[in-house]
Order: C-alpha cells, then structure tokens, then sequence
C-alpha cells in the first residue's frame, strides 16, 4: 500500500510521517521527496522549491514506480542540514511506503501509485511561524531570505488548497492527532 503525505514547508509532512510508521510497526518504508533536490550550490538562495527545476524529478519518480511495484532502489543520503548529498542507500520495498514531501502529487506517476492521498493543511500562520524558527534557527538562513520564501510558499499553499486532486485535507497542528487520522483512514479502507 503507498501512502502519499504532502503539504507545505513546516507542515509537519516528516513528522507525521515517522510517527504513522511507528504506529504501523513492522513492514515500513518512508521515502522523503527531499531526497531528490538539486546540490543548493546550483540553486538561488531564495528560489521556489516547488518548482521541479530544484527537483531530480525522474530520479524521485522511479524510486517511487520501483518501491511501488515491489522491487529496490537506490535513493541519496542527505545532510539535512545542508541539503548536499553524502552518498547513497540502497532501499528495500515493504508492506505499506510511505511518500512525503511538498509537491508530490503534481506529478502524475507519483499521485497515481498512492492509494491514499493526505495533504496537510495547517494555517498558514503557523506555517510561517515555524519556518521562520527552522529555517533561521537551524538551516542559518537570513531573515530577508525566508521572508522571500514565505512569499512564494504563501502562493503554493494558496495552489494546493484549491487545486482539486482527490486527497483528505487534515488541517490540524498536532502531528499526533494528524498521524492518527491517517493510521484511522488506512484502517477502515
């Protein structure tokens, strides 16, 4: 079964993903969107990363098709930190994958291999909130840079609310209660 999580920056995508993985047990996959995106060497500090010119598209896709279809994959390591690559994984498929990252449903081979589709859609504001801690805090970035970004996530988020794909929008902030309603939705279909 593959399980598609998205939403914008600081939406909770990764937590809620590792907590409806502990709460499956067992047989789990998690692959993170984040994986795929281009060295920031090659990208403007303030560049839309929604945009699929940031993104190893076709790279992501297949892991995707091949975890999908029940066979391994080779997907980046990450310093989370940096966002540059250091090195590579092999990964296995497993009963349930878990797909997750910010714009995964706008492409058509990854919306079409998840059975169930989640968006989160906290308020924006805490989104925002968030982003400013993270991204400053963590991640060193200027504030004038994340403000640039919270200007084009406020349009992306704006997209996604209104742009029709089959998906169950969860709105809560508590990654705990969001991981339930998922692990609730997964157990009655």
């Amino acid at each position: 079964m593959v399980v598609g999580i998205s939403g914008s920056s600081c939406s909770g995508k990764s937590t809620v993903a590792k907590a409806v993985r502990v709460l499956l047990g067992g047989d789990v996959t998690h692959l993170q969107q984040d994986l795929f995106f281009i060295d920031p060497d090659f990208c403007p500090a303030d560049g839309n990363f929604c945009d699929p010119r940031y993104l190893h598209q076709a790279d992501f896709e297949n892991a995707v098709r091949s975890l999908a279809a029940g066979e391994p994959t080779v997907v980046p390591e990450l310093d989370f930190t940096t966002f540059r690559r250091t090195g590579a994984v092999r990964v296995r498929p497993a009963a349930f994958l878990i797909v997750e990252g910010m714009t995964i449903f706008r492409s058509p081979v990854v919306y079409e291999c998840c059975h169930h589709r989640f968006l989160l859609t906290p308020p924006f504001e805490t989104l925002a909130a968030r982003k400013r801690d993270r991204d400053v805090r963590e991640r060193g970035k200027s504030p004038s840079i994340v403000e640039v970004q919270l200007s084009w996530m406020l349009m992306e988020y704006e997209r996604d609310l209104h742009f029709g794909w089959a998906v169950t929008t969860i709105d809560s902030v508590d990654s705990a209660e969001v991981a339930h309603v998922i692990l609730d939705t997964l157990r009655a279909g």
